[in-house]
């Protein structure tokens, strides 16, 4: 699936991708991460993150690793944030983190 890289930002090796409400996202679910996208979820804005490290058999952002929603991101509290937690690698640095809550906080809407 061709992936556009507009509206992508690079936090240390993570490329994220900003995924506004009616894009289609590049992991193949729904909005709401499941099956069938219902009511306000098609209004949310997604963040998309991406391994750089990993680019062969992948997309040309990296392997796909986690999505969230801004609003979800944008009242992260924590230090750093683990994006699959069985992944060591896939843990980000705080400062990776707080570029990241920091662009979730620009581009959350309809919270």
């Amino acid at each position: 699936m061709p992936i556009s890289t507009i509206g992508v930002h690079r936090f240390g090796r993570f490329n994220v991708r900003v995924v506004a409400p009616g894009e289609p996202l590049y992991h193949g679910l729904r909005r709401d991460f499941s099956r069938e996208a219902v009511g306000s979820e098609r209004e949310h804005t997604i963040l998309e993150i991406f391994d750089s490290r990993y680019m062969a058999g992948f997309s040309v952002l990296g392997q796909f690793v986690s999505a969230y929603r801004a609003c979800t991101l944008a009242t992260f509290g924590g230090r750093s944030l683990m994006l699959a937690g069985d992944v060591p690698a896939w843990n980000m640095t705080e400062a990776e983190t707080a570029s990241l809550v920091a662009l979730a906080r620009s581009e959350a809407t309809h919270c």
